[in-house]
């Protein structure tokens, strides 16, 4: 509900500023992220067929500056014979990924980017699997670089996003809690395209995200294509 709620304030403030002032740009869009997901622990490694998290994007600009809000959730399932040899059974996995950002762009080919993560998700095993449901809610901050490059006049743009998160991590598996340290890179590289006399942008790239506990031993790692389609007003 808090993160709801945070959300939710945002999209308003967003709104609201642009009606308030007229050289503030909305930009509205959806984002899905084709990817795979592996954890690891001293437990074992459980890594989940290719599945999909989406959902919508809400960014305002004012010159070089620039803030907004994205919302992703999807299901992965996770193959059980990595675990339990023979099985043909699956864990469903519940993921949900939240930024807010804000950052400023020196010039057309380099920025800066910050902002606050939010990763929740649930890996529910059937029954009769060895394994127990597990929950893990992690969050904190990330910061790091922007850079874009036009290919001419064609109106496509190679981009990169380089971003490094430290993230507090809480994990529950059965009746067990622990708390440690995510920390790890985001990187994103693709390619944009601006349709000419228009205010709709499309972009295709692969992201790569890796955070790592070290005290525990423990990993995370999602990568795959990322699209996005976006309107500006």
């Amino acid at each position: 509900m808090r993160l709801q709620s945070v959300l939710v304030t945002v999209c308003i403030a967003l709104v609201g500023a642009t009606v308030q002032a007229e050289p503030l740009k909305l930009s509205v869009g959806v984002k899905p992220w084709l990817a795979e997901w592996r954890t690891s622990s001293p437990d074992g490694t459980f890594r989940s067929r290719v599945g999909a998290i989406y959902g919508p994007v809400v960014i305002l600009r004012y010159g070089g500056f620039f803030a907004g809000a994205t919302y992703l959730r999807g299901t992965f399932l996770v193959p059980l014979s990595s675990l339990t040899v023979g099985s043909t059974q699956d864990a469903d996995t519940t993921r949900i990924d939240t930024d807010l950002t804000a950052g400023y762009y020196f010039n057309r080919y380099f920025g800066l980017i910050g902002g606050y993560k939010y990763i929740d998700f649930t890996i529910s095993f059937p029954a009769g699997s060895p394994a127990q449901d597990q929950t893990q809610k992690m969050e904190g901050p990330f910061g790091g670089i922007l850079t874009s490059y036009p290919l001419g006049r064609s109106g496509f743009a190679a981009y990169g996003t380089f971003t490094y998160s430290a993230l507090t991590r809480r994990s529950r598996v059965g009746t067990i809690e622990s708390q440690g340290d995510f920390q790890g890179p985001s990187v994103e590289v693709g390619l944009a395209y601006r349709v000419p006399k228009s205010a709709l942008t499309f972009a295709e790239g692969y992201k790569f995200q890796r955070f790592v506990d070290r005290a525990a031993n423990t990993s995370d790692t999602f990568q795959g294509l990322l699209f996005n389609m976006a309107y500006s007003f």
